[in-house]
């Protein structure tokens, strides 16, 4: 069988380090691209390897990666109402809820 991963490759100070995307326990790293695409290679067929040796499921590939742009200098003309700090409308929804989850839970261990 045959099937493809996506992999993620990021700038860090000792080089690049690649992750797939639909099997994030492969990690590696290199001093180059180059380099890291051939130990997240390498990463790969032992993970493979040991699943099958193991007999555990291994994960499909063919993700779809989507870059979302976004500019960020202006950000608040698009998004005005953007706060860090929720409005009182939303805290009373939230606080009605808990509320109710707390009455409901207390009811069932009454039942009990």
């Amino acid at each position: 069988m045959f099937t493809t991963y996506t992999a993620k490759y990021t700038k860090i100070d000792s080089g690049y380090m690649g992750q797939l995307v639909e099997w994030t326990e492969i990690v590696t790293e290199g001093k180059d691209i180059e380099e890291c695409r051939y130990m997240l290679r390498d990463a790969l067929n032992e993970m493979i390897l040991a699943y099958h040796q193991q007999g555990k499921e291994i994960p499909i590939g063919s993700s779809l990666i989507e870059q979302v742009p976004v500019e960020v200098d202006r950000i608040e003309e698009h998004c005005p109402k953007l706060s860090l700090f929720p409005s009182a409308s939303t805290l009373l929804i939230l606080l009605r809820r808990f509320m109710f989850y707390v009455i409901l839970n207390n009811r069932r261990e009454r039942s009990k």
